[in-house]
């Protein structure tokens, strides 16, 4: 090799600038051309590196290995490929066949394993990878979201950022290395090549990549197209900036109940609590629970003393979980031990030896960790490790910060509490925490485990070290960590992020640094002989080469970018940055120096190149680094030239926008300066001149400024200097550049796809009118770009894609604060939905017009009971989550679950283009189906299995709506409903509902009033209207209803029953008011002559009449069963089979109305018709002239009453009064019939209609005969006509017309006494002995009752009083007070004496008005005089029973739920209490109201000035 002296030798010579008008001028001389010593012989033309050297992937032999300084990209070479071909993986999948079925089709996807050089090694890192233009790695990353992507490309729990090697372990994606001198051979290339056979391939970069789809990039390696950010010199830079604290996004919970198992897998947290599962997105947001979750704690099956905690999950060798649980006892439960299944792993009993400090299980290495204290608390420390089977791995010492005893306790053996610690997945890291710690104390440490079980403390992790608190509250907390990031849940609800991660940071090289390199690898210097200390302020960012060549072409670019000279110095070789000041000042006269026997010379030569073969325009390309090193371009134009060549420069070298713009700038000002050459020569004085320097030549008034780029030392001494004018201001560039487009990415995480399988109605026409579901796809980060369904009807064994969705995907969220029930009928305006979004993307407030078209509407709930609701406001809340109110509830068919939500609900926003519709079969409903949710270029084994049973929801009818329900005057409930569709067409839109099903079919419950017993259903009907019958009514309660507790169900021929409609029938207001009595009836009239009920036992020939008069049964007359009237309680009527028989009543002046008032009533059914038949006739015989009145069925099937004067001129065969029905009677049918006179009007009723009327002035004759029922007299004188029918509640009255215009036949059998009284709640009212409805002046219209105690009161039948709220009132008004000792009753409910199995009021001899319960239990209220009206009230509250009179509020006490049950019925106006003075006491409005105690619980109250309302 040649020295430098060597090289020099006595030559002298000059090194140049870096352009001039001759071209390329690097290789300049130094002596006897040293540029051909520094370059090999070339021809005129030398070429540095070109920016297409490295600019595509290549896979070729004999490539130059490229070099790198600083930091740059480098496309590389493939130098292997595994086998030498992609791996080729066919799967075979059925497509298309809706409902089932449909073509199989086989695709083939590639996979590529192979090796790609980078540059010459060693390099400090790799910062970045794109791949086919994406960029999938990032070792700069600094948000969670990027260093989760980072690892995920890596494919490895712990992510690679250290400046050595990276072995490619097991399950990677792909390894690095970086070419150092201990570099191993990669384990793949090994096991392909064989170990003698694979080199390390030391000294050279790389990367492996294994087993890279292909699917995206053409299944081509060439179409993938790799570039890498390759960080040749750098530096790691601990990660701060992904730090990260969020309040409040859990609930906050306690210590002993969770969380339990906490892990950390796919950027999501997850701990399993009491009631569930908390999963938070590391992200900060409450995301859907995942996987399966563990019971968590429970009492111990063996020792109920100790409580059981899991601490996580692992799995033995078959796969089964093998779960790891604390079992501990006592304060703390700091007694205890570990069980890994049910082996005893570790005990812990206070300050004993080997206590142990907790334990964490990490699912990767299928590992327990187990920290012991071997010596007391407060003393040394081990790390156990154990196999999943149990098996000792390791057992080494560990200190630990902060795992210290507190009060002789150690709280991280339960999990959630004060020091919690974990290992991080992968088992190479243990994070350990201080929950006691503020934030200036660093309390995150962590430890790296290393292979043979010991722990080396690593660093401390907090997020802001000046911090004097801790950003959030919370004492207790429970962690995971995986891929360099710990998660942490504290016990307020907090949520923190840290990172472990060091993130690669490139350094900037010294130019001098890349100079001295380049001249060393040459060979032909030493570090002695260079000087490039003029060159260390100049900063490279990163510069490749990628050719063999001379040094000149190494350095070429270089001097572009960074101007400078390389010159003799000395010695050596000396590298001067041009724009240096001017060195010395020549005066003119000092030029042109000559020898002493020369001729004078020329003092100064000048000559220039021609304008037009300079360059008008100078375009720099280089490698831009704002956008990922793509190739950018800077130009520098001069626009005062006729010139118009454009000189291009390609450098090599990553720089700025404004860094290259002021590069094009300076060589563009140096071709022009630098045309003008000067030639002179210099006296000996001048000897210390060195070319490069800058010296100014004075004179004539003039200044010029030269650059030296040679010298010719002359013998005598003299210089002879070429030089280029020069010019320092050039060096320092004014140029801005210009920027491009911004190709840069950022890397955000993917994550995993969400998945929610939602069993909706039929909500999108005719897109789901078929078996089939929707599935909600979504995202938990913003890298997310797409993910597909899969399912699996065997199990997992095989797997079909089903549906997919793209970004941005399903909207779902978590609710947080769920609604309760609201209307259907209008906008709910008092309940808010509130939701917590991963991503919140899409929402906003519609308005009424895009509400009612279908926008933002959500379905709320979970499988089963999903409520789909639209919202029209939509608010973001400062907290992050989002309120949506103004709520139209229960939308197509869902009003049913309006009152299930709770929080941790979900909220899916439906619109169709982000969800997607999976085709099922009919078979598949209620079969169960394994579904796989794949993120976009994830495996499908990476996503995990959600198990899903289909049930046929959108084939289910809707309920029906509008129930009704209408009594008719025989009983019988018609029920009637409006048909829902299961399409989507709602019923409020005002257009009729299509079927949506092959036929129309009905189903109808009848339930008790309680909703729990099943009474009948009804079948078969076809069209949406069913009846309820009298009979069946009787038969399923005993009794008529009054009112009816219906379910509704329309029949699927797929499904069967829908969702039932639901409604009580009558009037509603019998729900609340049991009973209502204003005892405002008619007084009793006392003027019933006859009355029969033809009650008694089939086959009976007695017939009672209430009066006492004497009736006799004729022929086949009796009483039967087989049919009897639809009245309340009703068994029996009479029967007259139209063969002879009939009743006889004996005559009685009773039955001679002559010129008054009457009423004859009954209620028939004829069982034959079309014959002339007589119900009633009063006449003695044919030709009897007094011959009174009849009532008939005629042949033509008309009910007629006669009547006829005593007048001689009438014979019985002419009837001065005949009144004829319109309506035609029909066999078989229940009539309820009237005929009444009132002053000279008579009228003719059936079934409460007035029919026929008419007014005439007539005395009824009197016949002087009995009257018969069922027969009369014939044409031929004698008995006939007999009539063949069931009768009941025959009445006839004399002097009093029952009804004057229409009216409701009686649901009720007629009262013995004569005093009718209506209970508004349709009770029947039982009038005992003399009570009697009186007038009263002071009472509420005019009437009152008269009760006397057990000889006079009034009855209801039983009136359950079941619920804590009811109220019982009434006005008072006692005739007289008991005697001293004694009492008097008011109103009894029960017949216990003195309220012993309900209650009664009373009065005392002073007035005192009592309420007496539980035989013997009194509260007081006020008193009451005779003669004096009081309102009286006794109510329920809760557990007490109340009472007040007169406008203030008595006594109250608790009552006994097993003393008052609640099942009696009411007496008023009597109660059997001890010593019972019977004083009769006037009473009006009864009322008893259950569901509300109506007045206040203590002080004045506001009496009723008026009448109770009316039902």
């Amino acid at each position: 090799m040649s020295s430098p002296g060597q090289i020099v030798g006595g030559v002298l010579g000059a090194v140049v600038g870096f352009f001039t008008p001759a071209g390329p001028i690097i290789g300049a001389q130094i002596g006897m051309m040293v540029g051909g010593f520094i370059d090999p012989p070339k021809g005129p033309n030398i070429t540095g590196p070109r920016l297409s050297d490295l600019s595509q992937q290549t896979a070729s032999l004999g490539l130059v290995i490229p070099r790198l300084y600083g930091t740059a990209a480098l496309f590389g070479n493939i130098f292997w490929i595994e086998n030498n071909q992609l791996k080729e993986v066919e799967a075979t999948e059925e497509q298309g066949g809706k409902g089932g079925g449909g073509a199989e089709v086989t695709t083939y996807s590639y996979f590529g394993t192979f090796a790609l050089g980078l540059c010459q090694g060693p390099i400090d890192g790799i910062k970045r990878i794109w791949i086919g233009g994406k960029l999938i790695y990032d070792a700069s990353a600094t948000t969670v979201s990027a260093e989760l992507a980072t690892s995920e490309a890596l494919g490895i729990s712990s992510p690679l950022r250290s400046g050595s090697a990276v072995v490619g372990l097991e399950g990677t994606t792909m390894a690095f290395y970086y070419g150092g001198p201990d570099q191993p051979a990669d384990p793949r290339m090994q096991a392909a090549l064989g170990v003698d056979n694979c080199p390390a391939y030391r000294g050279l970069a790389y990367i492996v990549f294994y087993d890279l789809p292909l699917k995206d990039f053409g299944n081509t390696l060439l179409g993938a197209q790799i570039k890498v950010e390759v960080v040749g010199q750098g530096s790691l830079v601990p990660s701060t900036a992904n730090t990260m604290v969020q309040n409040g996004v859990v609930p906050s919970w306690e210590p002993g109940i969770g969380p339990f198992n906490p892990r950390l897998e796919n950027g999501v947290f997850t701990a399993d609590m009491p009631d569930g599962q908390y999963a938070v997105a590391l992200n900060g947001v409450r995301c859907a629970p995942r996987g399966n979750t563990t019971l968590g704690t429970w009492e111990d099956p063996d020792d109920p003393a100790y409580d059981r905690f899991v601490v996580g999950v692992l799995h033995d060798a078959a796969g089964n979980d093998v779960v790891v649980t604390y079992r501990g006892t006592g304060f703390a439960y700091a007694t205890g031990d570990l069980r890994l299944g049910e082996t005893v792993i570790a005990t812990r009993v206070n300050d004993d030896a080997d206590d142990f400090l907790g334990a964490a299980v990490d699912p990767v290495s299928n590992r327990l960790y187990v920290m012991i204290n071997y010596n007391g608390l407060n003393s040394g420390r081990r790390l156990r490790i154990y196999e999943a089977d149990g098996a000792l791995v390791s057992d080494q010492p560990a200190q630990i910060v902060p795992l210290n005893a507190v009060n002789n306790l150690a709280y991280s053996l339960v999990p959630g509490f004060e020091f919690p610690w974990c290992v991080e997945a992968g088992g190479k890291y243990l994070w350990s925490f201080s929950m006691y710690s503020n934030a200036g104390d660093n309390p995150f440490h962590v430890y790296r485990i290393n292979d043979d079980g010991t722990v080396t403390y690593e660093r401390r992790a907090w997020f802001d070290p000046g911090a004097t608190a801790s950003p959030f509250g919370g004492t207790k907390g429970a962690m995971a960590a995986a891929n360099g990031l710990c998660a942490l849940l504290t016990n307020s609800g907090g949520f923190a992020v840290l990172s472990r991660n060091d993130a690669i940071s490139p350094d900037l090289i010294p130019l001098s640094e890349i100079v001295e390199t380049e001249c060393l690898l040459s060979n032909l210097l030493e570090s002695a002989d260079i000087d490039a200390s003029d060159l260390d302020s100049d900063m490279v960012r990163g510069y490749r080469l990628a050719s063999v060549g001379a040094l000149r072409a190494a350095l070429e670019p270089l001097q572009a970018a960074w101007p400078f000279d390389v010159v003799q110095s000395g010695y050596g070789i000396a590298f001067r940055r041009r724009g240096a000041a001017s060195v010395a000042t020549i005066p003119m006269e000092d030029l042109g120096s000559v020898a002493g026997g020369e001729n004078a010379r020329v003092r100064l030569s000048l000559s220039r190149e021609m304008d037009t073969q300079l360059p008008r325009r100078v375009a720099v390309t280089y490698l831009d680094v704002t956008r990922e090193y793509d190739l950018a371009e800077q130009s520098s134009e001069r626009l005062n030239t006729d010139a118009v060549n454009v000189r291009k420069v390609e450098l090599p070298i990553v720089m700025n926008a404004n860094e290259a713009a002021g590069a094009a700038e300076v060589l563009n000002y140096l071709y022009w300066l630098e045309r003008h050459d000067a030639s002179f020569v210099l006296g000996p004085q001048y000897r210390y001149l060195e070319p490069g320097d800058v010296v100014t030549v004075t004179g004539n008034g003039q200044s010029y400024l030269f650059r030296l780029n040679r010298i010719q030392y002359l013998p005598d001494g003299r210089l002879e200097c070429a030089a280029k004018m020069a010019s320092t201001a050039i060096y320092t560039p004014a140029a801005v550049g210009v920027e491009g487009n911004v190709t840069g990415q950022t890397l955000d995480y993917r994550g995993d796809t969400t998945l929610d399988l939602l069993d909706l109605p039929c909500v999108y026409g005719s897109t789901t009118d078929k078996p089939g579901f929707v599935a909600a796809m979504g995202r938990e980060w913003d890298g997310w770009t797409g993910g597909a369904l899969f399912g699996s009807s065997d199990q997992g064994t095989t797997w079909k894609s089903l549906a997919g969705i793209q970004s941005p995907g399903s909207l779902v969220g978590v609710v947080t604060s769920a609604p309760s029930s609201g209307r259907v009928d209008v906008i709910d305006h008092a309940n808010r939905i509130t939701a917590r979004f991963v991503i919140a993307a899409g929402l906003a407030s519609v308005s009424d017009a895009q509400l009612y078209a279908g926008q933002n509407h959500f379905a709320i709930g979970a499988n089963g009971r999903w409520e789909i609701v639209g919202a029209r406001t939509v608010v973001e809340n400062a907290d992050g989550s989002w309120t949506f109110s103004d709520l139209m509830r229960g939308r197509f068919g869902t009003e049913h679950n309006r009152a299930t939500h709770v929080a941790g609900d979900a909220l899916v926003l439906l619109n169709a283009a982000r969800l997607a519709f999976v085709g099922m079969s009919s078979s598949d409903i209620n079969m169960s189906r394994l579904y796989r949710a794949v993120t976009q270029r994830q495996n499908i084994d990476a996503a995990s299995e959600r198990s899903f049973s289909y049930a046929g929801e959108n084939l289910e009818c809707r309920a029906p709506m509008n129930i009704k329900g209408a009594k008719s005057v025989y009983g019988d409930w018609s029920i009637g409903w409006t048909r829902r569709t299961r399409l989507p067409v709602e019923p409020f839109s005002g257009m009729p509902a299509p079927l949506g099903e092959s036929s129309e079919s009905y189903e109808v419950e009848i339930w008790d009033s309680t909703w729990t017993t099943l009474k009948r259903t009804i079948t078969g009907l076809s069209s949406a209207a069913g009846t309820y019958t009298n009979a069946q009514q009787v038969t399923d309660f005993g009794s008529v209803q009054k009112l009816i507790y219906v379910k509704v169900y329309q029949l699927s021929a797929t499904v069967g029953r829908g969702y039932a409609g639901q409604a009580v029938c009558g009037n509603l207001a019998l729900q609340n008011v049991k009973s209502l009595i204003h005892f405002d009836d008619t007084p009793a009239t006392y003027g019933r002559v006859l009355g029969l009920h033809c009650n008694g036992t089939n086959g009976s020939t007695t017939f009672t009449d209430v009066i006492g008069k004497t009736v006799t049964a004729v022929g086949n007359a009796q009483i039967s069963t087989t049919w009897y009237p639809s009245i309340y309680g009703k068994t029996s009527s009479g029967y007259l089979d139209g063969a002879g028989d009939y009743l006889i009543v004996a005559h009685s002046g009773d039955f001679n109305f002559g010129s008054g008032d009457f009423t004859i009533r009954s209620r028939n059914l004829f069982y034959a018709t079309g014959i002339l038949q007589v119900l009633i006739d009063a006449r003695g015989s044919l030709n009897d002239f007094a011959c009174a009145y009849a009532l008939f069925l005629t042949a033509a099937n008309k009910i007629v009453f006669y009547a006829d004067s005593t007048s001689a001129d009438n014979n019985g065969m002419s009837w001065e009064l005949t009144l004829t029905s319109t309506t035609t009677i029909s066999s078989s049918t229940e009539y309820d019939i009237e005929v009444s006179r009132s002053g000279n009007v008579f009228r003719l009723f059936i079934n409460g209609y007035e029919e026929a009327s008419t007014t005439l002035s007539l005395t009824i004759g009197d016949a002087a005969s009995s009257v018969k029922i069922g027969a009369g007299v014939n044409g031929a004188g004698t008995t006939g006509y007999f009539a063949n029918m069931y009768f009941s509640e025959v009445e006839i009255f004399k002097g009093f017309a029952v009804h004057t215009a229409n009216f409701t036949p009686p649901s009720i059998p007629f009262l013995d006494s004569g005093q009718s009284i209506l209970d508004q709640a349709q009770n029947t009212i039982t009038v005992a002995g003399t009570a009697v409805t009186v007038a009263a002046a002071d009472s509420f219209n005019g009437y009152c009752l008269q009760a006397n105690q057990a000889s006079g009161y009034v009855s209801t039948p039983i009136i359950p009083l079941t619920e804590l709220y009811w109220t019982i009132d009434c006005w008072i008004k006692p005739d007289a007070l008991p005697g001293y000792g004694y009492t008097s009753g008011v109103f009894q409910y029960g017949t216990g004496s003195s309220g012993a199995d309900g209650l009664c009021v009373a009065l005392y001899n002073t007035g005192q008005i009592v309420c007496i319960f539980e035989h013997g239990v009194e509260i007081n209220a006020g008193t009451v005089a005779p003669g004096e009206r009081v309102h009286v009230f006794v109510q329920r509250s809760g557990s007490n029973i109340y009472i007040g009179s007169g406008g203030t509020v008595g006594g109250s006490r608790a009552v006994s739920l097993t003393n008052f049950d609640g099942n009696k019925a009411f007496r008023v106006g009597y109660a059997s209490t001890l010593y019972l003075d019977p004083k009769a006491i006037k009473i009006d409005e009864f009322r008893v109201f259950e569901g509300e105690a109506k007045y206040p619980l203590s002080g004045a109250y506001v009496v009723p000035t008026t009448p109770f309302p009316d039902i």
